[in-house]
């Protein structure tokens, strides 16, 4: 309807302004004016609706090339380590770049007309799409032999990811072959190749490396608990892997052992000759009876003639040596039920070793009997020897001795500043305290006491007696307690205490709701110094007993030491996993045995922290062993990593390396190299050989077909029209003499 206006609009000013020329020309004249004025007009509408034609082009692509340079660490070792001609032989990796920029044949690439692309290993293994790096146009200037892992798959995918369907395109792998990370690259080739392109993209493999054995002894890895406990006895195993050495050969084998602060504690050397028709060998050494404390081990291969890589000759691993039992301080200076039913759950627990002592103005009292029970027991060797603490005093060169110390209504006074001042000390370097405030706790502190007494412990503690009941949330750690009883309906308890406000800055472990839905904290944690302090805001916990025994109080109370102090075994079960140091992608087997044999689950659950993620696992029951589960866990990356319970009661840690990995086999891979380019269609060739095969790569050019629309005011002839009924009647017009 616009354009319909618009050219009745134009007509009409058109004949109007010839009508109104008074000039004397012919009606031929006038009506060849006319026209040109009319198309000239019509052609303009048409463009204002934007026409479009859609042509066909041939595009011509030269062919580019996609180089991937290995830039591991096995790559900083010589090319050819039985060469004697040399006595600092160039690095694999020095050789790579001689041959591609000094000898030529990146030139004689673009001379041909290749577009050549770089991409360094460890850019393709990048974690996330975000890290990895584009293909350079140039070798990347930062890139050196250093990334502890090959991972020749990810270079094929990133290849296969940056080339179209349309264009010739080789993929250049310069590597030894020897791959440790990722899946199988053959998999990766064979997906390149089955992927739907018009023209196929082919690998081509330039091996570096010696291509027989390396003289090589590598200490590959030490299976050493990471936590043992005092008297316990202990094995260490190494592992030792030959490489190129003959049968009967003398190696000599050296196990130091030393203290975190430096001191040597034992040095046993073995002279040991490797055995016919294996490849790898192991050696078991009895670790002497240790004392509590942290401990380091090294198992070191002394160099043999001819071996040029020794620094794979050693290892280094950490123990942990603890007390048989964990030990807890329990003081009171008022006992009730909870004291009681707290006492009973702590003695229970077998991996725990409590020493309780009520509190009074003459000193301290032993309470209970339960040291003269493990003192005439049929275990009573395996007890450990402690001594009795007669006062507040004598306790005080001896707090580190416990790595958690319980105050049940403990009472602070004015004559006991050293002991507090030590406490507060205890604390700050890490130590943990329970603190279970009662009757005792009401009032206010002398000023020089609150000044020394940690702020979370300082109070007063005011006593509510209206009924609170406890909310456990699913993400709690204390969660497991419905896990115990599924659908249990708590019972309240029948009161609470009122913290001072300044004190209410710790995190919330249990909250309760008191009437008129007034929330109350349960349960508070506070960090201090390198230390913690859990401050309880009830003690009515042992009515839970009542109900339920101590299937739900015994996992509570644990649960709750296990948030004050971390390091604390707190539970009979364990979890163990067979060995400590492991490589990427290698199986991990880890297991836990139950305390409880009786009532077997179908299953367990673990979780296991590593470097950047956490997992849960689920651990199967072993057939024919009561209370034992087990499971296999595979490691993507190295690092630290922890399998521990869900209430975090029981854990095992273990390694990850890859370094290691990279210096099992410094061989090249010839076969898998070969294999790796036949699949795809390529060739293979060895380092003498890379200058032939670079001559050989075949010159394609891609030729393909784009079909786009374009506006129809673009196309010459378009332009031409205008000009031509323009200009015609501009002409007319100067032939008549008219404006």
């Amino acid at each position: 309807m616009i354009i319909a206006t618009l050219i009745i609009l134009g007509l009409v000013l058109y004949f109007y302004s010839i009508k109104c020329l008074d000039a004397p020309i012919s009606s031929g004249v006038r009506f060849s004016l006319g026209v040109c004025r009319l198309f000239f007009l019509c052609i303009m509408l048409y463009l204002l609706t934007l026409p479009q034609v859609r042509e066909i082009s041939k595009l011509i692509s030269k062919p580019i090339l996609y180089i991937g340079l290995d830039d591991s660490l096995s790559m900083s070792y010589p090319s050819d380590f039985h060469s004697e001609s040399k006595k600092n032989p160039p690095s694999r990796w020095s050789t790579m770049l001689g041959e591609l920029r000094e000898e030529g044949i990146l030139d004689s690439w673009r001379q041909k007309g290749f577009d050549v692309r770089f991409l360094p290993f460890s850019n393709a293994d990048a974690s996330s799409q975000r890290q990895r790096s584009l293909w350079f146009s140039k070798i990347p200037e930062s890139a050196s032999p250093t990334y502890a892992q090959t991972n020749l798959s990810a270079v094929i995918d990133r290849f296969d990811e940056a080339i179209s369907t349309n264009e010739a395109a080789y993929l250049l792998m310069f590597t030894d072959g020897q791959w440790n990370q990722g899946r199988n690259p053959m998999t990766a080739a064979a997906q390149l190749k089955s992927s739907t392109r018009r023209i196929p993209a082919s690998i081509y493999a330039f091996g570096i490396g010696p291509v027989s054995s390396v003289r090589d002894v590598l200490v590959d890895s030490i299976q050493l608990p990471s936590v043992a406990r005092s008297g316990e006895a202990v094995q260490l195993k190494a592992q030792i892997l030959l490489r190129g050495i003959e049968p009967g050969t003398s190696l000599t084998v050296v196990l130091q052992g030393e203290t975190s602060e430096g001191d040597q504690i034992v040095e046993e050397r073995r002279i040991l000759s490797t055995p016919a028709d294996e490849d790898e060998m192991a050696v078991l050494f009895d670790l002497p009876d240790m004392q509590t404390g942290q401990y380091l081990y090294t198992v070191r291969v002394e160099p043999l003639d001819r071996e040029r890589i020794t620094s794979n000759n050693q290892i280094t691993r950490g123990l942990q040596v603890r007390d048989a039992q964990d030990r807890v301080l329990l003081l009171t200076s008022a006992p009730d039920w909870e004291f009681k039913y707290l006492k009973r759950v702590l003695e229970d627990q077998e991996t725990l070793h409590v020493q309780a002592y009520l509190h009074h103005e003459a000193g301290l009292t032993r309470l209970g009997d339960r040291s003269w029970m493990e003192k005439h027991s049929i275990d009573a060797d395996a007890a450990p020897e402690e001594e009795d603490y007669p006062d507040l005093w004598s306790l005080v060169d001896d707090l580190s001795r416990w790595p958690l110390i319980v105050l049940h209504n403990f009472s602070f006074q004015i004559d006991q500043i050293q002991f507090v001042l030590q406490l507060k000390q205890y604390i700050e370097d890490g130590g943990a305290v329970l603190w279970i405030p009662g009757s005792n706790q009401t009032g206010r502190l002398p000023q020089a006491l609150r000044e020394a007494v940690p702020a979370p412990l300082a109070g007063p503690f005011t006593p509510v007696e209206r009924s609170v009941i406890a909310k456990i949330d699913a993400d709690s750690p204390f969660a497991i307690l419905s896990n115990e009883a599924p659908g249990l309906d708590l019972p309240p308890l029948s009161g609470y205490i009122a913290a001072r406000a300044s004190i209410e800055s710790g995190k919330t472990l249990i909250e309760g709701m008191a009437s008129m839905n007034e929330s109350v904290p349960l349960a508070t944690l506070h960090r201090y110094g390198l230390g913690r302090i859990a401050v309880m805001g009830s003690r009515s916990f042992w009515r839970w007993n009542m109900l339920t025994g101590k299937e739900i109080l015994a996992p509570f109370w644990l649960t709750m030491l296990y948030q004050v102090c971390p390091r604390l075994h707190t539970s009979s079960g364990e979890v163990q996993v067979d060995g400590y140091l492991f490589q990427v992608f290698d199986p991990v087997r880890i297991t836990y045995q139950a305390s409880d044999q009786e009532n077997e689950a179908d299953a367990v659950s673990l979780d296991v922290e590593g470097p950047s993620r956490q997992e849960t696992l689920w651990l199967s029951p072993v057939g024919d062993a009561p209370g034992l589960y087990e499971t296999r866990y595979t490691p993507v990356e190295p690092g630290m990593y922890n399998a521990a319970t869900v209430t975090k009661d029981a854990s095992a840690a273990f390694r990850v390396d890859n370094s290691a990995v990279e210096q099992r086999d410094l061989r090249q891979n010839i076969a898998g190299l070969r294999e790796l380019a036949q699949l795809t269609g390529g060739e293979y060739a060895n380092q003498p050989a890379w200058r032939e095969l670079a001559e050989r790569l075949p010159w394609e050019v891609a030729v393909s077909r784009e079909e786009r629309a374009r506006f129809v005011g673009e196309k010459w002839w378009m332009a031409s029209l205008l000009i031509f009924f323009l200009g015609a009647e501009w002409f007319l017009r100067w032939m008549k003499g008219l404006p």
